[in-house]
């Protein structure tokens, strides 16, 4: 049986699958999780697999009904009914599961496979329609991964690897509720590179060079605080049970640090400022940070 064969039943129903299966599609586990259940109520099926080529393995990324303990499990692509499917590309039926590739750009990267209670319990529209499922579920599961992959790129410093301003957003706000719970000071720390912008006129590269002699020092505090890149010349420090007195200490000696490492062609300075507001929010962290900041910069610029 082809695909046009189907039933307009079976047709509509795939279309409204679809859409739920789209509706999930900036969160690629969320996208194979729904797209196992689908395929599994559609074809009446006691249990739906999603399986992606990993390597050398075909790995169970989700299942439903019967096939949930599967999750997680490793075989090879070259046995059995998937096995087949993927050296054929095209679906299949064996005994008592059907199975059907997922195609990008004509290769096969992964298959969609759902099981019956019994022998026999698998038809050929269940095939057909499996068929499809796995055409369009194949585009969300991949444009889902693609995301992922971005915001992942947004959350992380291409050149120092530290969370960036976005990663910095999300952690404040898990880290103001644990501290709220736990009833334990939270403190930010702001340093910004003095100098910075005159940096690559002297010597080509040399910003990257001091972004990462930066991060590097900022790594090596405590276990428990976490760092991030704000902008070129701009890194945070956020120091969980840290008040601002402990806090300030804590800045006083990472710039001490930095003006003391080795660096080409000059020194690096940093100036700081830190704060541990009474509104605890994350705006209102980042604000006071920043205005404390300025304030230790019009200081120098003073003297």
């Amino acid at each position: 049986m082809s695909i046009s064969d189907l039933g307009t039943a079976r047709l509509q129903a795939i279309l409204e699958a679809q859409a739920r299966v789209a509706a999930a599609q900036l969160d690629p586990d969320g996208v194979m999780a729904l797209t196992a259940s689908e395929a599994q109520s559609l074809t009446a099926a006691a249990g739906g697999v999603v399986a992606l080529l990993e390597g050398a393995e075909l790995v169970c990324r989700a299942a439903s009904g019967s096939e949930r303990r599967s999750i997680g499990s490793r075989t090879s692509p070259t046995d059995g009914l998937e096995g087949q499917v993927i050296s054929d590309g095209k679906a299949a039926r064996l005994g008592s599961a059907a199975c059907a590739p997922l195609l990008r750009d004509g290769e096969v990267w992964g298959i969609v496979k759902v099981v019956a209670a019994g022998d026999g319990g698998l038809d050929d529209e269940d095939v057909a329609t499996l068929e499809v499922i796995s055409a369009l579920s194949a585009t969300c599961i991949s444009h889902a991964f693609q995301f992922l992959a971005k915001a992942k790129e947004s959350r992380s410093d291409p050149v120092t690897g530290l969370g960036t301003g976005l990663s910095l957003g999300e952690r404040l706000e898990s880290e103001i509720a644990r501290s709220r719970r736990a009833g334990e000071p939270l403190s930010l720390a702001l340093f910004e590179i003095d100098g910075f912008d005159s940096l690559e006129s002297n010597r080509p590269g040399s910003e990257e060079a001091a972004a990462r002699l930066v991060a590097g020092i900022l790594r090596q505090g405590r276990a428990s605080d976490v760092q991030f890149r704000l902008a070129s010349k701009q890194f945070a420090v956020l120091m969980p049970d840290t008040d601002r007195t402990g806090a300030e200490i804590a800045a006083i000696r990472i710039a001490w640090a930095i003006a003391n490492a080795p660096s080409e062609p000059q020194p690096l300075t940093v100036t700081t400022g830190v704060a541990q507001p009474e509104v605890a929010d994350a705006y209102t962290f980042i604000t006071e940070a920043e205005i404390a900041l300025r304030e230790s910069k019009e200081a120098l610029a003073a003297e």
